[in-house]
Formats: structure tokens, sequence, C-alpha cells
């Protein structure tokens, strides 16, 4: 079966014994994973949902976060992971848009279910009356995930997820990507960003160990963290390796086994990873693009940014990449445009959002669907890809379309500059305003 249950299952099959999470409490084997999921699934099933509920969840990375979205999906439910620290009108809007059937908080000993206490063991070893393990596993076609995002304006989307999508692009990325079963894999991504939400399946098909930490060990604890957890690969987004950087400079002779940096979201900076490589030359880079509309756009090779500074790789197999004007028009390889993407990795669209999801999921002679992203970039003659950032990230001076991404990334380049943010012309004159409103207020 195509669904994000059966990467566990064959992990359960090839290395039962093996541990297959550890968090900041213990660790997990890929066998317990798989029972102590299947009693979730029985308690789901026989007190808060049916197939194609949607379910809030919210908590900190941890082993009992994993065994809780686990036992939704087998219960053939759909999870919504939200933020930790999210506030609450957030998190009653997520509720009340997803139509969801319950509130799931995952707190350190013990669960709240639409806030009734539920002990770690009561749902772990939950059986029902008949004794039978659950039987009840997902289909293809099911939702797995409704992941919400802000956006650039209005209130979170709901962006729906299919486990046959979600299949499909972890088995795209495995191929592009190194992830050996004698890997740690360490990630300090909130599940609500599906950067680290799908290291979990990841690394199930993979049969790495998965090291679960938290945003807050990102900061000034990131270096500590990495040694710390004996990690190989850190997957990391730009903000952790910028943070990386800085604190190198400062440390004395860091150590540690990391291998391999993989990184997606924005641009990172060149600077902070030429520092890196420096102070640590055995680390190499594997950075990608991707948007939570189809989960991973490219993947480049290893250090491939040395060659091809700037370079997002190359599309993932089985799907294409191409760059068009406003028109639509396709463009020739190194023509700015904008960038679309096709493939069985493109989510269903946006929930509760029908023309929403018309405008940026757009249907060519009634079956053929194509992601407009409404970012901005071009194709090398080789086919590899370059992020310019989002339409309005990029502003016109002289005649040419300049990007902010890259004029943040030549001045990074400067071995005195460690932070840089341009605002386009056209914003200036709105920031000044809003700065200046501000100090009125605060005097």
């Amino acid at each position: 079966m195509s669904t994000l249950i059966t990467f566990l299952k064959l992990a359960v099959e090839k290395s039962p014994d093996k541990t297959a999470i550890e968090d900041k409490d213990g660790t997990i084997s890929f066998r317990d994973l798989d029972s102590y999921s299947d009693s979730a699934a029985l308690y789901f099933s026989d007190f808060i949902v049916s197939p194609g509920d949607r379910v809030v969840v919210r908590g900190v990375n941890s082993i009992s976060y994993v065994i809780v979205i686990l036992g939704l999906l087998k219960a053939r439910a759909g999870f919504c992971p939200v933020f930790s620290s999210a506030p609450p009108d957030q998190v009653n809007y997520i509720i009340d848009d997803s139509q969801a059937t319950a509130f799931i908080e995952i707190l350190e000993s013990e669960v709240l279910v639409n806030n009734k206490v539920v002990s770690h063991g009561n749902l772990f070893y939950y059986q029902c009356d008949s004794g039978n393990l659950c039987q009840s596993y997902p289909l293809p076609e099911d939702l797995a995930c409704l992941i919400y995002t802000s956006g650039s304006t209005g209130k979170p989307k709901g962006i729906a997820t299919l486990h046959k999508q979600s299949f499909f692009v972890i088995n795209a990325i495995l191929e592009k990507i190194d992830y050996y079963p004698s890997d740690v894999v360490l990630t300090l991504s909130p599940f609500s960003f599906d950067y680290g939400l799908y290291q979990v399946f990841i690394c199930f098909a993979s049969q790495s160990k998965l090291f679960l930490s938290s945003e807050k060990d990102s900061g000034v604890f990131i270096l500590k963290t990495i040694s710390s957890t004996n990690a190989n690969v850190l997957a990391a987004v730009p903000s952790m390796i910028d943070n990386m950087a800085l604190l190198l400079k400062k440390a004395d002779g860091f150590k540690c086994s990391l291998r391999t940096i993989t990184s997606t979201g924005a641009s990172v900076n060149q600077s902070s990873i030429d520092i890196i490589r420096q102070e640590m030359p055995d680390v190499s880079f594997q950075l990608m693009y991707g948007l939570t509309e189809c989960k991973r756009v490219s993947i480049a090779p290893l250090d491939a940014d040395i060659s091809r500074p700037g370079t997002c790789g190359l599309p993932l197999s089985g799907s294409e990449v191409k760059i068009v004007n406003e028109d639509g028009v396709e463009l020739k390889a190194n023509e700015m445009g904008y960038i679309v993407v096709i493939g069985p990795h493109l989510m269903s669209g946006y929930w509760g959002a029908k023309e929403l999801t018309e405008k940026t999921f757009k249907t060519k002679f009634d079956v053929l669907r194509e992601l407009h992203t409404g970012d901005l970039g071009w194709l090398d003659e080789e086919g590899y890809l370059f992020c310019a950032g989002r339409n309005k990230d990029i502003f016109k001076q002289g005649g040419y379309r300049v990007s902010c991404v890259e004029v943040e990334a030549a001045a990074m380049s400067a071995s005195c500059v460690e932070a840089a943010a341009l605002i386009p012309p056209t914003k200036i004159k709105k920031v000044s305003y809003l700065f200046s409103h501000r100090i009125r207020i605060l005097t």
C-alpha cells in the first residue's frame, strides 16, 4: 500500500528491534512504535474518530507525538499539527476551519484529548474488548494531514495532503539524499513545519535513527545539541545554519560526528556555508527547494553550491519544473520567470478554499495539474533550478529586475557583515511610516 504507514511496516520487517527514535526522555524501537501506535489507533477509533475525520495535535517534538500521529493515521484520520506555543486564537481557528473532531495536546506525562486527561499507559497499551490488534490501516487516497501555513496574507490556510502524495515524495527524496541505517538524523524543526514532520517518515524509509529535539535547541545551543546527539545528518533551516556559523567563529576546535547538513525553504547565506566548511571541512551541504504545497521541488547533489552557486538542484524524479512569464508562456534557459511544478507530489489543495486552490493549482486540459508557486527563478542549460525569491522580493532598478535575496547574499559575502536585509524601494515609504507611527505611540 502506498501510505505513510507502509514505511513503518517495512522498517519493522527489516529492523524490528533497532532504535527508531530518540528524544530527551528515551528511545523506542520500530517494533514498539508499531505496537504502541496500534493501541493508540484502537483508542482513537473507539472514542474520538471515524475514517476521514481531522484531529488537531499540539506539542513539542517527542516520541509520544509520533505515536499519536501514527495512531491517527492507522485509524484513518488526518492530523493537523500545530506549533507547541501556538496562541489559543490560532488553535481555535484551525480547529474550526478543519472541522476537527478532536484536539489533542501532548504533555510531559499525559495526553489531553478534548481537555480530558489520558495517561500514556492507557493510550499506548489500550485494547478493545476483543483484544485484537488494530487492523484498520489507511488507503492511499485517505487524507494524511492538513498542514496550516500562514502564507503572505490573511489567515492560515490548510494544505491537504493525501497518503499517496506523501508516499511518492518521500521515495523521490530518498533517491537524491543519502540516509543510511547507521545514521543519526537530528531535526530541530517542529512537526507543524513539514520539513520537520517529514524527517519521521524519511527515517522510517531508510531505517535511520531520528533524534527529536526542539527549536529552543537551535539557537545558542545548536552546537552543543549536535555534539551531544552524535548526529551524522542535520536537517536544518537557513536560520540554524546562520546560528552555527556565528557560533563556530567563537568556538575553539569544535568536533562532532556531522557528515551532512540538508536545508530547504528560504535561501541559505553562502557566507554562512563558507564559514562552516572552513571550520568543519568534513561536512557536506545538500541544498533543496520546497514548499508545503508539494513538499519538495528540487534537490541539489552534495556540495553542488561550489560549482553552481545559488542552485537549489534538479527536480525530483517523476516531476517537472518549468519557468513561465506573466502570460504563462514557457521561457528558455537562464530567463527569469515564475516557477511552475508538475508531478504526483502536488498536494490536493487548500482546505475549504476552492477559489485559492484553482488559482494556485491550475488545471490544463481538464486533467493536468500545475502548481504555480508564485516564486521567481530560472533554469540553466542543464536543468538546475535557481530561486530568486517571491514576486514581492523583486523590484525594478534601471529597467532591470533585482532580487532582494541576491543583494542580501552579496552583502553577506563581505567579511565585516554578519546580517543583512534589503527593503525594496517601493516599501521604504510604508516601512518608514510604520516605524515613525510606532515611535509616536511609544513616546
